[in-house]
């Protein structure tokens, strides 16, 4: 049984959860589809308020993810004849994009 108020305060949580989850999504969305080292990541602001928004499990799980599809960015990048930054291997990537983007789903 909920008190009264409570089910308002789910509903605010939801939404602020959504609201901050919307640019790291759009962000993951458009870099799975063309991962490109010039994409500009979401700003610190952002990212804070969005893994603020995260219980602290997901908030680890999240961060952990995020962390390997940096490094597999790293790990592909490579430069072409007139150094331009390219990968050469965008699979990796896609995968580790794909598992940040599961903590981004709408409530």
């Amino acid at each position: 049984m909920t008190r009264p108020g409570q089910r308002g305060m789910r509903r605010d949580r939801r939404k602020e959860f959504n609201d901050a989850a919307a640019p790291i999504r759009k962000w993951l969305l458009s870099e799975i589809e063309r991962p490109s080292p010039y994409t500009k990541r979401p700003s610190a602001i952002e990212m804070d308020a969005f893994l603020s928004s995260l219980s602290a499990w997901k908030r680890f799980r999240f961060r952990r993810a995020d962390e390997r599809q940096r490094r597999a960015r790293k790990e592909a990048e490579a430069r072409n004849e007139t150094g331009e930054v390219l990968y050469t291997d965008t699979a990796t990537i896609i995968k580790h994009l794909r598992a940040c983007l599961r903590y981004t789903a709408r409530k």
